[in-house]
């Protein structure tokens, strides 16, 4: 039996979890809107990298930046990004970021992935992402949780603390360590 935090030694996570096994459309960026990612840490880990998929191209060379914000208040505070990239958004396919500086994942905490992207000279990139299905949240009656997504309207590059506002599309990230 693996000690608690221990998931087989994979070298990072998905956000959000299960990402990969479920039904899967484009999320296409808006100008200097942050797409933000809610997810539980399964253990203590370093990410210094951030992967997301782009499936449609930017028609020019857009900025994108991608970061890690805390998850247990609202506004959330960024713990660390990428900072502004080019060269990433302009051609199809898996796209792994450094971050700036690795950020320190506590185990059993809450945080979101985010992504942000500049004003687009030309036609927006769109990334591999999930849709909330919104008819679900009635489930909880006139009150339902707190959002798994969202996104801020100040999104590039990601601000140093943000409110989120949901939204029923989102990115799915890979978090490497």
């Amino acid at each position: 039996m693996a000690a608690p935090g221990i998931d087989g030694k994979q070298a990072g996570l998905w956000v959000p979890p299960g990402a990969p096994f479920c039904f899967q459309g484009a999320v296409t960026a808006i100008a200097n809107r942050g797409s933000m990612t809610r997810f539980p840490c399964p253990r203590s880990m370093t990410i210094t990298k951030i992967a997301f998929f782009v499936t449609n191209a930017a028609s020019v060379d857009d900025s994108v930046d991608v970061g890690l914000y805390s998850g247990d208040a609202n506004p959330v505070v960024l713990l660390g990004s990428s900072g502004s990239k080019n060269g990433l958004l302009n051609s199809t396919g898996l796209k792994t970021v450094p971050l700036s500086a690795p950020v320190s994942l506590v185990q059993g905490r809450i945080y979101y992935a985010a992504l942000g992207q500049s004003t687009p000279g030309g036609t927006s990139a769109a990334v591999q992402g999930l849709a909330a299905n919104q008819s679900l949240t009635t489930m909880f009656g006139s009150t339902p949780p707190t959002a798994e997504c969202g996104f801020t309207t100040t999104g590039f590059p990601l601000p140093a603390s943000v409110s989120i506002a949901p939204v029923s599309s989102f990115p799915i990230f890979a978090l490497l360590q």
